[in-house]
């Protein structure tokens, strides 16, 4: 490889990294947005009956509930911590526009939190 084609390779390397850092950036600033509404969610009671409330809800297409139901299975709030099942719960309410629910679904994503790492999905 010549240097020109190195440097041009170098370059790519780094535009990509500029972008994903630039992504990282955003997704964070976006989740310390909503940030606020999730110790409104961690001060719920969440005993049987309210999860079962919460699930009939969800199931009923709600997607704050969707989002709540979500966010107690990735928490293990009221229910035992389950990734895989809160990427289905934010899938849903995502679906419908909630944005919440995108930003986790994003972040599971990013991460590999209940699915593979997969930085061009949801």
């Amino acid at each position: 490889m010549s240097d020109e084609q190195q440097a041009n390779q170098d370059s790519l390397v780094l535009s990509g990294n500029r972008a994903l850092v630039a992504r990282s950036s955003m997704l964070v600033k976006r989740g310390l947005e909503l940030a606020t509404c999730i110790p409104n969610l961690a001060n719920t009671k969440t005993d049987d009956s309210s999860i079962e409330t919460l699930k009939k809800k969800a199931e009923q297409g709600d997607a704050n509930a969707q989002f709540r139901l979500g966010w107690c299975y990735d928490t293990g709030q009221g229910v035992a911590k389950d990734e895989q099942e809160a990427v289905k719960w934010y899938r849903k309410a995502a679906e419908q526009c909630h944005v919440g629910a995108q930003v986790n679904l994003g972040i599971s994503y990013y991460f590999g939190k209940g699915v593979p790492q997969d930085y061009a999905e949801p």
